[in-house]
């Protein structure tokens, strides 16, 4: 079995990035001057997205005095950039949920995606990273597994034979594709115009030369392994990657340990803000 990777390439460019209005929210975050009614008028017409973004803003992360029940409200209380990040994580999901043939697959990278941003976010105030910007990275690390199951027939075969195999995907997603689905993912997020810190961290994930160059990286490496270990995902724990990794944010096992307590109790409420789809 080998896929045609011009093929593949040519169906990932033409995956639109972002559903319109999430889109559309976001053109207008960048805009120098830009009202706070732009956004909420804009917002409002998707039941979705508006429903997402009070359930975020009402949860535990933010801890609100009393129930926000007022979309502006709740847009002010998260903030430009964490509504940035939310309607990207938010949209990505649609792209998760996009084959009914193949739902358990995509499900089982996102609750991977989900619980590896969490981690991230976590471990990152350890060490004083944006903890924001880890957050959407971990959303966005296996978006190349995502684009493969958009546009190869058989890219559950490959996750089946790395399951029965107990051997990482990456190897035989080279061999099999010509290009892993750390590197389509970067690809395919820089063509959508994403900043670099996130094509750049993606397309490297799995690229060990790398993760003593960037403490970014190396959170993302150390959180997808240790995810990994809890067997949530595709892939087998790779204990080589994640000591390189924590080589350069030097996490003592205290602080891990620590991290995933916590993570076991923001996952159940977390997990409930971004299931389902949009």
């Amino acid at each position: 079995m080998k896929f045609d990777s011009d093929v593949i390439i040519k169906k990932a460019n033409n995956i639109p990035p972002l559903p319109q209005i999430a889109a559309r929210v976001l053109s207008i975050l960048k805009k120098e001057n830009y009202t706070l009614s732009e956004i909420v008028y804009l917002v409002s017409k998707d039941l979705g997205l508006t429903t997402e973004i009070l359930k975020m803003a009402n949860s535990a992360i933010f801890s609100p005095k009393e129930e926000i029940k007022d979309l502006r409200h709740a847009i002010v209380i998260l903030g430009e950039k964490n509504l940035k990040n939310l309607l990207i994580a938010l949209s990505m999901k649609s792209y998760f949920y996009n084959d009914e043939t193949k739902i358990e697959l995509a499900r089982g990278i996102w609750e991977h995606s989900l619980c590896v941003a969490i981690l991230m976010r976590i471990l990152g105030s350890y060490k004083n990273i944006d903890t924001g910007d880890a957050f959407l990275l971990g959303i966005l690390h296996d978006i190349g597994k995502v684009i493969f199951l958009l546009t190869t027939p058989f890219y559950d075969e490959i996750v089946n034979i790395t399951k029965k195999g107990g051997v990482n995907s990456i190897e035989i997603e080279s061999n099999l594709i010509g290009f892993n689905h750390a590197e389509i993912g970067g690809y395919v997020l820089s063509k959508w115009g994403l900043p670099e810190l996130f094509y750049e961290k993606v397309y490297y994930h799995h690229d060990m030369t790398m993760y003593q160059k960037d403490d970014m990286l190396a959170l993302l490496v150390v959180s997808n392994c240790l995810i990994n270990k809890r067997k949530i995902g595709l892939n087998i724990y790779d204990e080589e990657s994640f000591k390189i990794a924590n080589k350069k944010l030097d996490l003592s096992e205290d602080i891990i340990d620590s991290a995933m307590m916590d993570f076991d109790e923001i996952y159940k409420e977390e997990k409930s803000l971004f299931e389902g789809r949009i």
